[in-house]
C-alpha cells in the first residue's frame, strides 16, 4: 500500500507540468508547477496565474481513501468550486486512483493498481464500483483493499486516555512521549500552548479563501480535528494528540466545549459527547449532524514544567480529567551523567546533585523549591562538551553551559539567596558570567561560594590536601596547584 510520502514522490516524479483532466468535466485545466517540500505547498498553473496550496488538504483526503472505500472530496472538505477540485483533480490523475459515482455523486478512490497513465482520469469498472458502492454503505466503511494486506481485528483499539506528564524543567517528559508512547510522525499532531493560542487554533476556524477571483469561506480543521477523524478513520490504531507545556496557554478556554469530552470511560471513549457540526463534517465524512466523541484508540497527551505553574493555573476540575504521571528526576540514568561540564572535570550528575541539593537547603519553607532544580536534560550532551581552539563558532559553544545554566540559577532558582549559591562578591549576572568564560578548567567554578565545590569533585589531580582544595574565591589564579590529566593549558 503506498503512503502519502509515495504519493508527493509520484507527484514530483510524474505529473509536473502536465495538464491534468478534472473528473467534473467543468473545471479549468491546469498543471503542477512545483512542489516545496520544506513549505510543504504545491504550486499550480491557472492559466498563466500562479497559486499554491497546502500538502495537508492532499493528505487528508489520501488518509480518507487508504481507510474509506471511496471520498466525495466536496463533503469531505467542506467546500466546494476550485477548493475541491484541485486537490481531487490531482489525486486523480495517479494511475492507482480512479472515480466512481455513490449516490449520485461523483467520488474518488484508492485502488493500488495503475490501471490508467500518469495525467489521464479512468472511471471505475462497473463490478469493481458496485463493490466499493456496497462498502460505502457498510456500518463501517473500509477500503476493500485492505483485506490484502492482512489488517488487524477492525474492532476500535480501546484504553486511551489523557495523561499530563510533569515534572522539573529538563526531567524528560517530551522524550518520554516519544520513547513510551509514539514516535510515528503520521500518528501524531503535536502542538504547543502558549498565551496567545485559542480554541479557534485548537480546533478549526473558519476562514477565507481564494479560488480565482472568487473568495470562499471556509471550515479549516485545526490539530483537535485532524486527530480526531485519522483515530476514528483507524480503529485498529492508536493515534495520539500531544500538546507541550499546557499551562503556558489558558487551556480550560482553548479547550471551550471539548473540555466535556475529557471524561472517559472504561474503554477510553468519551462519556459524554457535544454538538459541533463544522468538526463532525470533517470527522465524519460529511455528516454535520452526528455527535461529537473522542474515540477509544485516541490518546490525549500533555506536558507540563511544574516550574510554570503560576503562568495559567489548571483548575483541579480541569486536573481531574488527566492522568497525571510525575516524570523522576534521574540524573544518574541521563546519558550525559558521567561526561564532564568543559574543562572543569566536574560531571553533570555531579554539579546537579549538589546544585539540587542547595536548592532544597536554601528555600526551606518555600512550596515550590523542588520545582526550581535541574532536570537530568536540562542541557543536552553535546551543551556540556568542550569545543577546542578560538574561532567564533568554539567560544560560542562553550559558553552555552553558563548562559543557560548559570542565568537560570541566578534569575531564577536562586533569586532570593543568591548568596546561598554565588561568591558575594557578584553584584550582576554580568559579572559571573564573564568571570566563568575568562577562566580554565576548576577555577570556573570560583564564581560559586566557597565549598561549593571541591576539587574532589574534579576529575583533575590535585597537588594540596584534601582540606585544602575548595577553590579559592581571593585568589587572582585558583588554579595553582591543579594540573589536568588532559593537556595542560
Amino acid at each position: 500500500m503506498k503512503t502519502f510520502d509515495n504519493v508527493l514522490q509520484d507527484l514530483n516524479d510524474n505529473l509536473i507540468g502536465k495538464e491534468l483532466p478534472s473528473i467534473s468535466g467543468k473545471a479549468r485545466p491546469f498543471s503542477i508547477s512545483e512542489l516545496d517540500f520544506n513549505e510543504r505547498r504545491y504550486f499550480i498553473n491557472m492559466g498563466g496565474k500562479l497559486k499554491s496550496r497546502p500538502f495537508d488538504e492532499l493528505e487528508r483526503i489520501w488518509q480518507e481513501m487508504t481507510s474509506k472505500p471511496a471520498v466525495h472530496v466536496e463533503s469531505f472538505l467542506g467546500g466546494s468550486g476550485s477548493s475541491r477540485n484541485q486537490p481531487e483533480t490531482i489525486l486523480a490523475n495517479l494511475p492507482y486512483v480512479e472515480w466512481l459515482v455513490v449516490d449520485g455523486k461523483k467520488n474518488i478512490a484508492y485502488i493500488d493498481e495503475d490501471n490508467h497513465e500518469y495525467g489521464t482520469i479512468k472511471q471505475m469498472d462497473e463490478d469493481l464500483a458496485s463493490d466499493y458502492t456496497e462498502a460505502m454503505h457498510s456500518p463501517r466503511p473500509r477500503n476493500p483493499i485492505l483485506d490484502d494486506y492482512d489488517q488487524p481485528d477492525t474492532d476500535r483499539l480501546k484504553g486511551a486516555d489523557n495523561i499530563l506528564l510533569y515534572g522539573v524543567p529538563g526531567a524528560g517528559k517530551s522524550h518520554t512521549i516519544r520513547a513510551k508512547y509514539c514516535n510515528n510522525d503520521q500518528r501524531m499532531e503535536v502542538i504547543v500552548f502558549h498565551p496567545d493560542y485559542s480554541n479557534s487554533d485548537f480546533v478549526g476556524q473558519i476562514l477565507p479563501q481564494a479560488n480565482g477571483e472568487k473568495v470562499t469561506y471556509e471550515f479549516v480543521p485545526g490539530p483537535f480535528t485532524r486527530i480526531l477523524r485519522k483515530a476514528n478513520d483507524t480503529p485498529e490504531l492508536y493515534y495520539y494528540l500531544v500538546i507541550e507545556e499546557i499551562n503556558r496557554g489558558n487551556a480550560p478556554a482553548i479547550f471551550g466545549e471539548i473540555f466535556q469530552l475529557l471524561d472517559r470511560n472504561k474503554d477510553g471513549e468519551s462519556e459524554y459527547s457535544i454538538n459541533h457540526p463544522d468538526i463532525a463534517r470533517v470527522v465524519y465524512n460529511g455528516d454535520s449532524t452526528r455527535p461529537i466523541k473522542i474515540p477509544s484508540n485516541l490518546f490525549i497527551l500533555a506536558t507540563m514544567n511544574t516550574s510554570d505553574q503560576n503562568v495559567f493555573t489548571l483548575d483541579t476540575a480541569f486536573q481531574r480529567r488527566w492522568h497525571m504521571k510525575i516524570i523522576a528526576n534521574d540524573i544518574a540514568a541521563a546519558e550525559h551523567a558521567d561526561s564532564p561540564i568543559l574543562d572543569t572535570g566536574v560531571t553533570w550528575k555531579t554539579f546537579c546533585l549538589r546544585i539540587n541539593s542547595l536548592i532544597l537547603d536554601s528555600n526551606v519553607g518555600m512550596t515550590s523549591s523542588e520545582d526550581k532544580r535541574l532536570g537530568a536534560y536540562f542541557v543536552r550532551p553535546r551543551d556540556i562538551e568542550l569545543m577546542d581552539g578560538h574561532s567564533d563558532e568554539a567560544e560560542e559553544h562553550n559558553r552555552f553551559f553558563a548562559e543557560k545554566v548559570l542565568k537560570y540559577l541566578w534569575d531564577d532558582a536562586f533569586k532570593f539567596r543568591r548568596d546561598a549559591l554565588f561568591d558575594p562578591k557578584y553584584r550582576s549576572l554580568e559579572q559571573v558570567l564573564v568571570d566563568f568564560q575568562s577562566k580554565k578548567r576548576f577555577s570556573r567554578f570560583s564564581v560559586f561560594k566557597k565549598g561549593t565545590f571541591t576539587a574532589k569533585d574534579t576529575s583533575l589531580t590535585v597537588n594540596e590536601e584534601p582540606d585544602d582544595t575548595a577553590v579559592d574565591n581571593t585568589n587572582d589564579d585558583p588554579t595553582i596547584g591543579l594540573t589536568a590529566t588532559a593537556e595542560k593549558e
